[in-house]
């Protein structure tokens, strides 16, 4: 069961927000110009370490994805599968939580958590790596901005973290994370940790539109999150970690470049510019 806090802390959110708020409806599949659509995660549950080789036969793991979000018009957490429709937050089709610039408070809740639940890996120990695409060669927009713009990306892992109650997992994992990133005092951890680890936490680097050469390195284009795993991690044979997604605040309070959009009272939509996720294993020796 959800906490009273939880759910106390979102009564008012049913109430229309009528002050500063910035708003993002994103789809997490990119369409390109040729008309293909890449999904930002592979729907083949099936995770190479060769990730060019489309051929390959064996598998180094199968993957399980579970979005979760707060829903503050239900005042409790949506995930994948909770309702078995529409509703559900997939992959593929995600609104992201508004955020508020004005009652800040309300902004605990914003963050979308991506559980990634890996079993039959061949590895007995080593790193998931992960590799975050978005489209370097958009041009400057004429309102609004990217979600790349706006979004820090974090990797997290940890046996304390997993409870079957997605209520109880939300708030275990935005309680431990959340406060951390929101006053800028995360940092990562150096040695792993089975109970709870912070790996790395990233965000995309401003655009630059008329470098170029930027758009082949880390931080531009792409990037790169990893966390280390061993026996000690596994939970009835399967690895979960977490990629818990937030606002950034330094960037949140830069939107008004994007456009020169002024964000008082106004909805300020974010074009979806991921391409794709990778995921991959290496070694730790």
């Amino acid at each position: 069961m959800a906490s009273k806090e939880l759910k106390n802390a979102h009564k008012g959110t049913k109430l229309k927000l009528v002050n500063s708020i910035l708003g993002m409806v994103i789809s997490f599949v990119m369409l390109l110009s040729s008309g293909f659509a890449f999904a930002w995660f592979s729907m083949n549950k099936r995770v190479n370490t060769n990730l060019f080789d489309i051929q390959v036969d064996k598998f180094d793991a199968q993957a399980e994805y579970t979005i979760y979000l707060f829903d503050s018009k239900a005042g409790s957490v949506n995930y994948t599968g909770k309702n078995g429709d529409e509703t559900d937050p997939k992959i593929s089709a995600l609104d992201v939580p508004f955020y508020d610039t004005i009652f800040k408070q309300r902004n605990k809740y914003t963050p979308v958590i991506i559980r990634i639940a890996l079993s039959e890996i061949r590895l007995e120990e080593g790193f998931v790596n992960i590799k975050i695409d978005r489209d370097a060669s958009l041009g400057v927009p004429v309102t609004g901005g990217y979600f790349t713009d706006l979004m820090r990306f974090t990797i997290v892992k940890g046996t304390s973290l997993y409870d079957d109650d997605a209520d109880a997992l939300y708030e275990n994992i935005d309680d431990a994370f959340f406060n951390l990133l929101d006053e800028g005092t995360y940092s990562q951890d150096v040695a792993d940790n089975a109970s709870l680890f912070k790996g790395p936490s990233k965000v995309f680097t401003t655009r630059d539109y008329e470098n170029v050469s930027q758009s082949y390195t880390e931080g531009y284009n792409y990037i790169n999150l990893s966390v280390p795993f061993s026996s000690s991690d596994f939970v009835d044979d399967v690895f979960n970690m977490y990629i818990y997604i937030t606002y950034d605040k330094t960037l949140v309070n830069t939107i008004g470049e994007f456009g020169n959009v002024s964000t008082i009272g106004q909805w300020v939509d974010m074009a979806n510019d991921i391409k794709q996720m990778e995921i991959s294993f290496s070694s730790s020796t």
